[in-house]
């Protein structure tokens, strides 16, 4: 494999949990209704 693939894979998936973490800080509270 190439490293700078797994580098590239890496900060995307690192990237995509910050996103997803951010939104449900934010939103938490509006999620809450149809997730409970």
């Amino acid at each position: 494999r190439r490293v700078s693939d797994w580098v590239f894979w890496r900060i995307l998936a690192f990237s995509s949990i910050l996103y997803a973490n951010r939104l449900r800080g934010s939103c938490s509270r509006k999620l809450s209704r149809f997730i409970a």
